[in-house]
């Protein structure tokens, strides 16, 4: 089975539309660039920075511990707000392969 990494992601906004049979939450905005929008380049995974260093440090103890290195950049600036990150950014197709 896959060894999967849970993490948070925070959101604020957002409703479930009245009546919906879907509980699919629209409008709903993430509060930090989310870690699960990252690119992984042969052993190293850039992942956008996400603010705060208890995260970011249980994030690269975590992956090291799975034998990966981590990058984080800063994506709050430049691609957070407008509702995109790092991994958009990349302009990289990603191929299911399993």
């Amino acid at each position: 089975s896959p060894d999967i990494l849970e993490v948070p992601a925070g959101f604020y906004g957002g409703h479930v539309p009245k009546g919906s049979k879907n509980p699919k939450i629209t409008g709903a905005n993430f509060i930090t660039p989310p870690a699960t929008n990252s690119q992984l380049i042969e052993k190293t995974l850039l992942m956008p920075d996400p603010g705060n260093r208890a995260f970011r440090d249980y994030l690269s103890t975590e992956l090291e511990n799975r034998g990966l290195n981590t990058g984080f950049i800063d994506t709050y600036k430049y691609s957070f707000p407008a509702g995109g990150n790092l991994h958009c950014i990349t302009n990289d197709t990603r191929i299911c392969a399993p």
